[in-house]
């Protein structure tokens, strides 16, 4: 009985929290990433320290663009309250993707922020 709580609590340990800012219906399912990360779902405009402080995510995740939003506004925000984790910005192809880390690097220096080129969420822009 020991061992099996022993190998819960590892497991547990070893799970990541991930923010990810969007409509939880933008996005394909996770698949197999919801084996290794505790997903919350939020909208940009939630993005405040008490949710930080409530959630204590590893890693964030965005879309590059958003419905009123873009992966700079939430480099800013997540500077500005002190992140301390990874924030990754998805998108499809993108063809100057290091245009996008400079940019951010200026709003949110030392900022963990990389763009990653996957399909985008079923996001469309109006």
């Amino acid at each position: 009985m020991g061992t099996l709580r022993a190998t819960r609590l590892r497991s547990t340990a070893q799970r990541s929290v991930m923010l990810v800012i969007g409509q939880k219906s933008d996005w394909a399912d996770p698949g197999i990433a919801a084996e290794v990360a505790d997903y919350h779902y939020v909208d940009f405009s939630e993005l405040d320290q008490t949710l930080m402080a409530r959630i204590q995510p590893d890693t964030v995740v965005s879309s590059l663009f958003g419905h009123g939003f873009d992966a700079i506004d939430i480099a800013k925000q997540l500077y500005q309250l002190g992140f301390t984790g990874r924030y990754r910005a998805l998108t499809g192809n993108l063809p100057n993707p290091d245009m996008i880390r400079r940019e951010v690097a200026q709003v949110a220096p030392g900022l963990d922020f990389d763009v990653l080129n996957f399909l985008a969420p079923k996001i469309t822009l109006h």
